[in-house]
């Protein structure tokens, strides 16, 4: 079951669905593109659209791109969505969980006693 947090509230999907697997070739594109070069702004804004209206399909069309944009947190949104969307096509999304996801702790100094 995958979970999102929006907010004071919480969607659920028992599953990915067929649609997120047939509609993630865009945002796999996005994902790559973004690993060789740098997008001009207005292509960036394009593409963080897609991403994130990818994201909703995800989750069954549950919420809207804007409570996304609106309740998302930012240092998370293209981690979590980036994640999200290897682990559907690479046919693993049973290994996702719930998101917003948290950021690795930081490694602590010193010596354990």
């Amino acid at each position: 079951m995958l979970e999102v947090t929006l907010g004071e509230k919480k969607y659920t999907v028992p599953y990915v669905s067929a649609l997120a697997l047939r509609e993630i070739a865009r945002p796999m594109e996005i994902i790559r593109r973004t690993e060789e070069e740098e997008a001009s702004p207005r292509q960036y804004e394009r593409d963080l659209d897609t991403l994130v209206s990818w994201f909703c399909v995800l989750f069954g069309n549950q919420f809207s791109p804007g409570e996304v944009y609106e309740q998302y947190p930012a240092d998370r949104l293209l981690h979590d969505i980036t994640l999200a969307a290897l682990a559907v096509n690479s046919r693993v999304s049973a290994a996702l969980s719930s998101f917003p996801t948290r950021a690795a702790a930081a490694p602590t100094s010193g010596t354990p006693e």
